[in-house]
Order: structure tokens, then sequence, then C-alpha cells
């Protein structure tokens, strides 16, 4: 036992110039200018550990559609294959030559001090040490040595999903690729002084790969075949028809929570902020990427209310004086402001609508495009053919938020008339002109004069209806001529969808099931704290109103009796 860690914590000075060459230098002199002067107080308070345009769900959508692509994928002469690596310690066996060399690299500053394992630089130091694998793997994509996996015709080939310490590779099921990714892995933790444990990394196969093949790629890795589609990141890989099995950890782990606070007392005030800061809060990275079925919802919610009455769970007493449903209701309308979960699920999922249309450019944007949408735009796209399961939460979301959607005209040249929701300012931002499919599919640009500085006012009457003119017409143009972007409707800058428009979307949909009337856009403090002019008869009449309805309750035998005070209402 001593002998195994000693061997594997010892220091190893490998070959580190093949990794090194592969790696492009990207930071600019003025870049570590700017690294090393000292930090200002406005840095800081900006500060932040991600990188903007950069989603963690970004990976998992990306394996999921890469399994769901094996699943399949059953003809054809050519199977791929998944490597789920794992480094035996991987934080502990970074060689600093390795890295020092890797940050000299990329052009970066680097100091002659090294970090300690409590340093906050370390993780991200790590993330250049991966660098040197993903460099490894391009240069054998662009010499054709690999070419990865592409989950649909015309799509962008998937050769690695790295993040942190977690390495899936993708290569076809052949001796040569295997060979050439073996050659990789060698090459690179001689020259980090990692080791690959072989013991826990697996390999598995598409559905039409022989049992030859597999043989033969798992005898060259070295690598068992195993199943990896268990967890990646945190979250299934592949989700089956048992979807309410499948994802039912998640109501497991509300169950265990809220058990563990059976025992403590706690006010209601307590249980409001415990079940909006902890128990909600623990669903949103699950919601963030999959749509949760109907039925798993309900039980948690159940969960949430029996916890909000009661104060325990699982011992079948106490009275729920009203349904979930009513204390979603926002405060100013007489709820609580609670989230319902299918509501919030929706909304979470909208973000990925809204980066699938803002970021095009993006690798999961072009894989789901060229998979569900080739010849059409997102808005046009339906479910498909044998869609994943994370698709058709995209497209449940989609069908609700679109309405929120505009295309904010710059230059014009992105911009269908007939297509594109573009009318800003509209109820509708559709055009309602009967047009010829020559002016339908046409851009907007074509609706501006010679100069490009404004409307052509004279087309635009002879074209369109009185209500299409009209707000054409009153759309400001930029001189700068900028790109066409999209922007959520009500958000003067289109910096996306923050989190107010989307708690607006969740309410409004709320207030549709419990009112029958939409309501959006409310600041719950201001309309409680402020809108409501605070008189201290208001208290005592709302108190003998509660006290009469308790009475009238026990007297019944349970029956509530709507009997508010006229001065309550």
């Amino acid at each position: 036992m001593v002998e195994y860690f000693a061997e594997l914590f010892k220091a190893e000075n490998g070959e580190m110039d093949e990794v090194i060459s592969c790696i492009n230098s990207r930071a600019q002199p003025e870049d570590n200018i700017q690294l090393v002067r000292p930090l200002s107080i406005e840095e800081v308070r900006v500060a932040s550990a991600f990188v903007a345009g950069h989603l963690i769900t970004d990976n998992i959508m990306l394996a999921y559609e890469a399994y769901h692509f094996f699943k399949r994928k059953t003809r054809g002469k050519v199977g791929v294959a998944a490597l789920k690596v794992d480094m035996s310690k991987a934080y502990d066996r970074v060689e600093w030559g390795f890295l020092r060399a890797v940050l000299m690299a990329v052009g970066s500053y680097c100091t002659r001090k090294g970090a300690t394992a409590d340093d906050p630089l370390s993780p991200y130091l790590f993330l250049l040490v991966a660098e040197g694998l993903s460099s490894l793997i391009d240069q054998r994509m662009r010499m054709g040595f690999l070419h990865g996996i592409s989950v649909a015709r015309n799509a962008p080939p998937i050769s690695h999903l790295l993040f942190v310490d977690d390495y899936f590779l993708f290569l076809r099921a052949n001796s040569m690729e295997s060979q050439q990714m073996r050659t990789i892995l060698d090459v690179y933790s001689a020259a980090l002084g990692q080791r690959i444990n072989f013991d826990k990394s697996m390999v598995c196969f598409s559905t039409n790969v022989s049992q030859n093949d597999r043989h033969d790629v798992v005898n060259t890795l070295g690598i068992s075949e195993g199943d990896t589609t268990g967890k990646y990141l945190g979250l299934p890989s592949l989700v089956s028809r048992k979807k309410k099995v499948i994802l039912g950890y998640l109501k497991d782990n509300i169950l265990s929570r809220v058990r563990s606070w059976n025992s403590r007392f706690m006010s209601r005030a307590g249980r409001e902020v415990l079940l909006k800061n902890v128990l909600q809060a623990m669903l949103c990275y699950a919601m963030m990427v999959f749509l949760l079925p109907v039925g798993l919802c309900a039980d948690i919610e159940s969960i949430l209310n029996k916890y909000w009455w009661t104060g325990t769970v699982g011992n079948g007493t106490g009275l729920r004086w009203k349904s979930w449903s009513r204390l979603c209701v926002p405060k100013e309308k007489g709820g609580l402001g609670f989230r319902r979960i299918r509501e919030m699920n929706l909304a979470l999922l909208g973000k990925h609508v809204w980066h699938l249309l803002s970021r095009p450019e993006s690798l999961v944007a072009r894989v789901y495009k060229s998979r569900y949408y080739p010849n059409s735009s997102l808005f046009e796209a339906n479910i498909g053919n044998n869609p994943s399961f994370i698709w058709r939460g995209i497209m449940e979301a989609k069908n609700v938020i679109q309405f929120g959607f505009r295309r904010c005209v710059g230059d014009g040249r992105n911009t269908v008339i007939g297509i594109d929701h573009w009318l800003t300012g509209a109820e509708d931002p559709h055009v309602s002109t009967e047009l010829h499919e020559s002016i339908r599919s046409a851009h907007v640009n074509s609706l501006l004069n010679e100069e490009c500085s404004g409307w052509d006012i004279e087309c635009v009457n002879d074209i369109f209806n009185e209500r299409d003119a009209d707000i054409i017409l009153n759309i400001p143009l930029s001189m700068r001529k900028p790109h066409d972007v999209w922007v959520w409707n009500g958000e003067p800058k289109a910096a996306g969808i923050n989190k107010t428009s989307f708690y607006g979307l969740s309410l409004c949909c709320c207030l549709m099931d419990v009112h029958g009337t939409a309501f959006s856009k409310c600041a719950r403090n201001d309309m409680v704290w402020k809108g409501i002019p605070f008189a201290s008869s208001n208290v005592t009449d709302m108190s003998l109103s509660f006290l009469n309805n308790w009475r009238s309750a026990q007297e019944t035998g349970g029956e509530i009796m709507d009997d508010r005070h006229e001065s309550c209402s």
C-alpha cells in the first residue's frame, strides 16, 4: 500500500515537446500587462468564475446528443465509440514544469513561484493543463487520423468534451483510430506526469459495431467495455422511457432534505425561506437541461405543500388549507410567491432557446441546427423523427416563450419579412398583410432606401396594410447599421433573457392557471410594501377575519368559511 502511493505521487518529468508544439499562442503582450497590474475595486466587485457565453449545460447537451446518436445508429459500416477517461489523482499529479511550459506556449505571463493546493488559482491552472490534450486531439483531427462523431449530416464533428478532470473522447471504432487515441493519451500523460486509471476508465460503442471490432478497440486501448451512460457532470447521460424513475432521485433528494428538518421547530417565515432558497433551488440544475415529467412535478409540489402547512412529511397528519397553485400566486395577488415547478422548468429551458438563437456560431447551436432544423429557423422547427429527451424539452419551452422574442432590426440583412418576429412594440410581432411569396421570403433590408439610412416610405405604404405600415415606419434605425439581433420583449438591450423576464413568464403561467388572467413584470416587493398603505385598522380587521374563519372551520368540522371582512377585500 505504501509503495503504491509513493509511486503514485512520484514526480515524473516526461517529454513534453510534442504536446507544447500543438498549443497555439493566444495571449498578447498587452494582455499580460493587464494581468500583472494591481486589481482595482471595480474588478473585484464584478469578478466572476464563469466565462461569458459558456455554460456547463452545453457539455451536458452535447454529451446527451452523442449518446442518443449511439443508440439510434443501428446501420452503416462505420461504427463509433465513446471513451471515458479517469485520471489517477488528477489534481495532485500535475507537474509544475509542464504547466509553466503551457503558460509560455499560450504567450501568458509566468511566475517562478508555484501554486499550493489551497491556492484559489489551482483549478484554473488545471484548465490550462487540459489545453495540451485538446491541442493533441485537434492536431490529429486536422491530419485526418481522427474523425470524431457527427450526430447528423453536415453536423460539426465532436472529438472530445473536457470539463476540468472529466474527459469524454469520441472516435471511430476501428484499430487505426483507437491506436491514435492510445498514443495521444500516452504522450499526454507522460508529459503531464499523470497516469490513466485503466480500471475505472471504460469505452462504449454504437449499436452497429460488430463484436470483433469491439474486441480490437478494447485490446488496443487497454480499457474494458462498459456502460458510460451513467451520470455526466451530475446529470443522467441518457434518459429512457422510464423518465420518472430515472429522474426520481430529485424527489428523493427533496424528501431526504425535508426529513432532516422534521425535528426542528420553525416558524412559517422560516419554512418559506427554506422552501424558496433551498428546496426549490435544488431542482434548478436538472431543470436547466431536462423537462421533468408532470407526475414528478406534482409529487414534488405535494411534498413542498405538505411541509409548508404541517412542518413535517410522512406522518400523515395536518390540514393543507390551500392548494399549492394558490400559494404560488404572487404576494400582491394574495398568494405567497412560491414557484410552480413546471413553469419554472419551462422558464429555465427557455434560456436554451435564447442561447440557440443568440449564439448560432456556438458548437451546441450548430449541432442542434444540423440535427433538428437544418433548412429552417428555430421557430419553424418541430419535434422531428426520433428526437432526444432534451430536444423535446426545448420544443416545449419554445412553444411557450416564442411570443416574447423580437427581432431587433439593424441592417436588416438577416431578418425575413414574413417569417421573423420583427414588429417591435406590437402585441403581435408578425406581419399581418397577405404577401406574395417573393416578398414574404425577402429580407427587411429590401424595405430601406438607397442609402440604407431609413425606410422607403413609398415602398412600405404600397406593400403593407395600414397597421403594418404604421408600425414599420415607427421602428427606429441606427446610423451605425449593426447586425440584426434577437431581444426579449420589454428589454431595451439585447442582453438576453434575464431572471426578471423569466420570472414574469412563470408568474404569468401561474396566474393563467389560477385566475385565468395574465399577469407579468410585477415588482413584488414594491407592490407589497409600498403599494399597500399601512394602517393599524387593516391589521386588526384582518386578524378578526382570520379568527372568525378559524372558529367557523372548527364548528363545521374542517370546512373553511370564506367570510372575509369587507374592509379586507
